[in-house]
């Protein structure tokens, strides 16, 4: 009998500095609202390694084993706020009842990348897959929660609607991932209407390490406040902080000029000055 393949892991990093969607929990929810998030991510990593089913009796079962009792409506209120500052994706939820994230899906990636098999729900892809992930495959299982679940693995004869067999099976002939998909961009600031996907959050945090967050909140407020909205965020605040740089050194510059250009205008006469404290220390001394 073929071994069982192992889906969960027995960790998962995390961040020193955790993404400003969990502010938004923490300052709404206290420690039960972070405690709450943390042990959804272990319980999603641990059991299937991307994602966990979620429904009212997973939650009741969950509030009593892993979240200390938690009041019902108090999960509830911290799931539906996850959700929509999307911690886990809401579409995904919706359709399926199931919560994933493309962060969980690409750390996942990572802690799996030396098994020799990972098998991936279609389904609930979120990312791209890199073309050098030999070791994943990409099975479409269910089209939505109510339906029975069908099993359709690209590397089986398929037995499914013509629709979802040729999906499949142009997966399984050019031994190619799904189509490519823009990455997911994210919503961040007071005003929920600063755009970022993933990757652009990292280098704006690795390029403004110390004040990225308050970078954010000032781009967000002056779109909330003029009703304007950018195709790039990043590239607006990386503009807007060269802005500020050029600002800065015309300041300093400005100021160096008029100190190096400073003129006496009383035109005093510094050497009568030095001449009368020379005759009065001279004078002490007689």
């Amino acid at each position: 009998m073929a071994r069982p393949i192992k889906t969960g892991t027995d960790y998962f990093p995390l961040d020193v500095e955790l993404d400003i969607k969990m502010d938004f929990v923490e300052s709404r929810y206290g420690n039960d609202g972070f405690s709450t998030i943390i042990k959804l991510w272990q319980k999603i990593y641990a059991e299937n390694g991307y994602y966990c089913k979620w429904d009212n009796d997973i939650a009741v079962l969950f509030a009593f084993k892993k979240a200390n009792n938690i009041d019902i409506d108090k999960l509830d209120g911290i799931i539906k706020l996850a959700l929509e500052k999307e911690l886990f994706d809401k579409n995904i939820y919706e359709k399926y009842g199931v919560l994933t994230s493309a962060g969980i899906q690409k750390r996942y990636l990572l802690i799996t990348e030396r098994r020799k098999k990972v098998v991936i729900n279609g389904d609930y892809l979120l990312i791209d897959i890199p073309t050098n992930s030999i070791n994943v495959d990409i099975n479409f299982i269910n089209v939505d929660i109510n339906s029975k679940n069908v099993d359709i693995n690209t590397q089986s004869k398929v037995k499914e609607s013509k629709g979802k067999e040729s999906k499949v099976n142009k997966i399984k002939e050019k031994n190619i991932e799904p189509a490519a998909r823009k990455p997911i961009r994210h919503k961040y600031g007071a005003y929920n209407n600063v755009l970022l996907n993933d990757e652009e959050l990292e280098k704006l945090k690795a390029e403004f390490p110390n004040d990225w967050k308050e970078r954010i909140e000032k781009v967000s407020e002056y779109c909330a406040s003029t009703g304007k909205a950018y195709k790039n965020y990043l590239a607006t605040i990386r503009n807007w902080a060269k802005r500020d740089k050029q600002k800065c050194e015309k300041s300093a510059s400005v100021a160096k000029s008029k100190f190096n250009n400073y003129t006496d205008t009383n035109k005093t006469d510094y050497a009568s000055i030095e001449n009368k404290l020379l005759d009065n220390m001279l004078g002490e001394q007689r």
